[in-house]
């Protein structure tokens, strides 16, 4: 489970501040651009996209596919060494560390599968990336692009597709979600229900982050409100470590509830991730936490951000 920590450092970016305001005003009613249809990889709990940067005649560059995250970055090792030509500016920001410089860098194109889903005068954050080292990857494809599309996912046949807005796939056999954007995190949150091994119900807002590896990450703050450090059961498992985006120690243990449901899906018998003793490490309030893809994987889905839908279908026979 390494990874949900290398995960959460990009989380705490994404809560703790706004990126450059041209990447999250992005136009959400851009329909100019064709139905895009491609494979992706799933290494683990993550889906890979191979992209072109600036129509690059080099080999296929591997970006994260990433619900959770509000802009799309560029590894800046990546960066450094490669032959991309781009121009680089500072933004200021609002980090765990206090007010802290960013780089950006504009690029001309970010192709998938032969067509470029960037917006024109685009740039990508710049952001050491060096902890998915092993999963090979050089970027993050987050809200400033996938807000400009219909996306659905099939985990059957590893198919993605990007649909522009009047372009609308068929969502005959799938159930209808109606998810909120907040302007500081835009990312889709929705109701979802809990049931502890004790039989006590619980029921708040989660946040649709296919790039969390992990079923269910509590919210330290929505566990202080229900009085949950005594409620759930621990797994005794080695906790995971690492750092935080200020340095700080993070760690996360285990802990299983009997349920999850949202709409009509149940998930059973599950291991969710609490924070352990460094409550600033993930501690914001009104809602639950992050779904991440260990249980999103098990269904197929689409997701309209221009009507703010999200639509499931079960998998069957997993």
């Amino acid at each position: 489970m390494k990874f949900i920590i290398k995960k959460m450092r990009i989380f705490l970016l994404i809560i703790t501040f706004l990126l450059s305001f041209e990447s999250l005003t992005a136009s959400a009613t851009d329909s100019s651009n064709p139905v895009n249809r491609f494979s992706f990889e799933l290494q683990g709990n993550f889906i890979i996209i191979k992209a072109i940067l600036n129509g690059s005649t080099t080999d296929t560059a591997n970006f994260l596919f990433d619900t959770g995250a509000t802009t799309t970055v560029i590894d800046s090792a990546f960066l450094a060494k490669s032959k991309i030509k781009t121009k680089l500016k500072k933004s200021l920001a609002i980090t765990a560390s206090g007010l802290t410089k960013i780089s950006n860098a504009k690029i001309k194109s970010l192709s998938i599968n032969n067509i470029n889903v960037f917006k024109k005068g685009g740039s990508l954050s710049v952001i050491d990336l060096s902890k998915f080292e092993s999963l090979n990857i050089v970027g993050i494809i987050g809200y400033d692009i996938l807000c400009r599309y219909i996306v659905s996912v099939d985990f059957n046949d590893k198919i993605m597709q990007w649909h522009s807005f009047d372009e609308t796939p068929s969502t005959s056999d799938y159930e209808r979600f109606n998810f909120e954007l907040s302007s500081f995190i835009p990312i889709p949150k929705f109701p979802i229900k809990i049931l502890t091994e004790s039989n006590e119900q619980f029921t708040g807002d989660v946040l649709f982050d296919t790039g969390a590896d992990l079923s269910l990450l509590l919210n330290q703050s929505f566990i202080d409100e229900n009085g949950l450090s005594t409620k759930l059961v621990p797994i005794a498992e080695q906790n995971d470590t690492a750092r935080s985006l200020n340095n700080a120690p993070l760690i996360l243990r285990s802990a299983r509830i009997s349920n999850l449901s949202l709409g009509n899906f149940e998930f059973k018998e599950l291991t969710i991730r609490l924070p352990s003793d460094n409550k600033k490490s993930f501690s914001v309030p009104n809602f639950i936490g992050i779904l991440g893809l260990e249980i999103i994987r098990k269904t197929n889905f689409i997701i309209d951000y221009n009507k703010k839908s999200l639509y499931l279908k079960q998998r069957l026979n997993l």
